[in-house]
């Protein structure tokens, strides 16, 4: 089914459980994939860390390596644990600076990845996490503005988007 006015997708192959999924090995590495994107005029930084099968965004001014999103990324890997880490990202040049800033910053081991042009399915975690973030902003959007039509006080918004929680330890 898709919900036309959010542009939302629900198609017929339905997410395995976690535990079902292909994850990691403990022994690997954790990869965080790391990409920019747009909400209209406005400047999203995502990350997705695989290991947790999770995603996080901030607004941030502009794209680059500045000091607020790399101490952003510097504060999610500690916030959960990541010791040593590959950061994985595409070609485009300020997603590039900012893997190699948060590189320079950290004091455990931590390689940066850089995909080919065109490899979208290389961070498709990222991608994907997105995607789910612009379907369920528009479709809060449209819940407000059609509780505001009708006269009635806006609805409680609440976007949940299927992501991180703070590891148990």
């Amino acid at each position: 089914t898709i919900c036309t006015k959010a542009r939302g997708r629900d198609d017929a192959h339905h997410r395995a459980p976690l535990a079902e999924r292909v994850t990691e090995d403990g022994e690997r590495v954790p990869v965080m994939e790391m990409d920019y994107t747009f909400f209209g005029a406005v400047t999203v930084l995502s990350a997705y860390l695989k290991s947790i099968h999770g995603g996080f965004s901030t607004v941030v001014e502009r794209k680059g390596a500045w000091p607020f999103a790399v101490e952003w990324v510097l504060k999610r890997l500690e916030w959960y644990g990541v010791t040593a880490a590959v950061l994985r990202t595409d070609a485009e040049e300020a997603a590039c600076a900012l893997a190699t800033a948060v590189q320079r910053k950290r004091t455990q081991p931590t390689q940066v990845e850089t995909v080919a042009v065109g490899a979208h399915q290389a961070i498709g975690g990222v991608e994907r996490f997105h995607r789910a973030e612009q379907e369920q902003a528009r479709a809060v959007k449209e819940e407000c503005q059609q509780a505001l039509k009708g006269g009635k006080p806006a609805a409680r918004a609440r976007m949940h988007i299927s992501g991180p929680t703070r590891p148990r330890r």
